[in-house]
């Protein structure tokens, strides 16, 4: 085989897989029309816009709320929001917010569109926790190499997203769609698994921050302890 048809054959194969990995496409490929009038989409994730594409292109007419780490063209009715990663900012806990209030007022269908890079870019803490402890925590568990476990714990403590905070605050029908970037990891890592819940160790969290030297206040040692909403 000559170098020029070496190329060509690598170019083929490279093109195969970044069309098999689209993300617009595989969302288009797994959704079903079914008969609801409305359809509501929280998509989270650095391949959220595509997924959002996706969406409409298996169903219509959609509305709803994308997170992502970049301006992207969206369809229409699905509000753009660009959230702060590696960790997150004032604009993801903006980002957070209307999640939330979008998944409260959600009627008839709710797809969650949930990628990589979620855990920052969309998040809102509990009450007695603010931005700055989920800062530090995130900075010293990433720069400490906690596991993504440890990790993931962590945040749904912390968070009214992670750890199925997100389906918590929806009343009606829930789907979730994800595209993992974690390998052979299960979907509950992906963003931390905002639609799926978790079981409680707030005992075990706490010792987690304590092993990392993340200082707590009292306050904050009792909105951890507090059981989920």
């Amino acid at each position: 085989m000559r170098r020029s048809e070496r190329r060509a054959a690598v170019r083929r194969w490279l093109d195969a897989g970044l069309v098999a990995v689209d993300p617009e496409l595989l969302t288009a490929s797994a959704l079903s029309p079914r008969s609801e009038a409305a359809v509501t989409v929280i998509a989270i994730g650095k391949a959220a816009p595509g997924m959002c594409r996706g969406a409409v292109r298996a169903l219509g007419q959609v509305a709803g709320v994308c997170v992502t780490n970049a301006p992207a063209p969206v369809p229409e009715g699905i509000e753009l929001f660009i959230g702060d990663h590696p960790l997150p900012g004032e604009r993801s806990l903006a980002a957070g917010r209307r999640v939330l209030e979008v998944a409260r007022a959600a009627r008839g269908r709710c797809i969650a569109l949930i990628s990589g890079g979620g855990s920052a870019l969309c998040e809102l803490p509990v009450p007695g926790i603010g931005l700055e402890l989920l800062q530090r925590a995130g900075a010293a568990l990433l720069d400490g190499g906690a596991s993504i476990e440890e990790i993931n714990l962590v945040r749904s403590h912390l968070s009214a997203i992670k750890g199925g905070g997100l389906a918590r605050a929806v009343s009606g029908d829930l789907e979730t769609w994800v595209i993992s970037d974690v390998g052979p990891a299960g979907p509950e890592v992906v963003a931390s698994g905002p639609t799926i819940p978790r079981p409680r160790n707030p005992e075990r969290v706490l010792e987690i921050l304590d092993v990392y030297g993340i200082p707590l206040s009292f306050e904050e040692r009792a909105a951890i302890a507090r059981p989920s909403e």
